[in-house]
């Protein structure tokens, strides 16, 4: 009976990812990524291109927008440095225009399984614009962003 309990858990637990951005952990569900991929600086950002838009990165010959979390949430723009990563997300259908659009992490992102009831809600924390909610998994503090809205803000700035 103990196997027909693991594999019941297994199937109920969600492939997630944990982001590292400046001051907090991102927490993704694993099929939102793509791939992570090796820092590259983008390129092509443009003159009137808002802060928080980086540039373009070649991911498997496509030219993917990149954004910063950070800025998007009002804080300043992190230095670039050797442990960056660029996250390669999936998009949530808001434009068949823009099939992917990317973030810079500061490390390595953290695969982990996680079941519903391992993630409690962080009532008292205070919100930014592009935050859904801040949570506590497996001992981390983690923030779920408003991916539609990131992605909406973008497909705005790009004209899709």
């Amino acid at each position: 009976m103990k196997a027909q309990e693991t594999i019941e858990r297994e199937l109920n637990d969600i492939a997630s990812l944990l982001l590292p951005v400046v001051g907090q952990y991102l927490l993704l569900p694993g099929v939102s990524v793509a791939e992570i991929v090796g820092f590259l600086p983008p390129e092509d950002r443009g003159a009137n291109a808002p802060d928080w838009f980086l540039g373009y990165v070649e991911w498997r010959k496509l030219k993917v927008p990149v954004i910063s979390f950070e800025v998007m949430n009002g804080q300043p723009l992190p230095e670039a440095h050797e442990n960056n990563r660029i996250a390669v997300l999936n998009n949530t259908g808001q434009s068949k225009s823009l099939p992917f659009f990317a973030i810079v992490t500061q490390a390595t992102p953290r695969l982990m399984r996680i079941s519903e009831s391992e993630i409690d809600e962080i009532n008292s924390a205070q919100l930014n614009k592009f935050e859904n909610m801040r949570v506590r998994v497996q001992e981390e503090e983690a923030t779920i962003p408003a991916f539609v809205e990131m992605e909406k803000a973008l497909i705005r700035f790009l004209g899709l």
